[in-house]
């Protein structure tokens, strides 16, 4: 269970800043539609490559998880790791913590822990320590 696990958070945590970069382009764009050209500058550019290279590592990440664990755990392990990473990232990067009150924070904290314990009904039966039979039978 710690294999994948760790997996799925080390792939989640590059494959997060996808979102940090896409939100990041997003914005460059609106800037150009407001009258403030963006593409002339290395930064738009720099973007656009890490936006690219965390997607692509992220897809084949996914991919490679899907190969090596069985779907049923990995999945729900990528899912949350990627999307508990991308709400950190933009918390720090766009400064986002600045508008969250007391209930905000309380309300956040009660979904993210409602989020966790969700994910950890989806794993398989094996993975929480219980062996099922398999029903073999002796043939004659």
């Amino acid at each position: 269970m710690l294999l994948p696990f760790s997996y799925a958070i080390v792939s989640g945590a590059v494959g997060s800043c996808s979102v940090l970069f896409a939100k990041s382009l997003s914005n460059l764009l609106r800037l150009s539609m407001s009258g403030g050209y963006q593409l002339h500058s290395w930064f738009t550019y720099s973007m656009l490559l890490l936006f690219l290279s965390t997607a692509s590592f992220w897809m084949a990440r996914l991919n490679e998880g899907l190969s090596l664990f069985d779907a049923i755990l990995i999945v729900p392990m990528f899912q949350i790791a990627w999307t508990f990473f991308s709400i950190c990232t933009g918390f720090v990067y766009f400064q986002e913590y600045q508008v969250f009150g007391a209930l905000r924070t309380t309300m956040f904290i009660l979904g993210m822990i409602s989020v966790f314990i969700g994910i950890s009904f989806l794993a398989p039966d094996e993975a929480k320590g219980i062996v099922v039979g398999h029903g073999y039978s002796c043939g004659s």
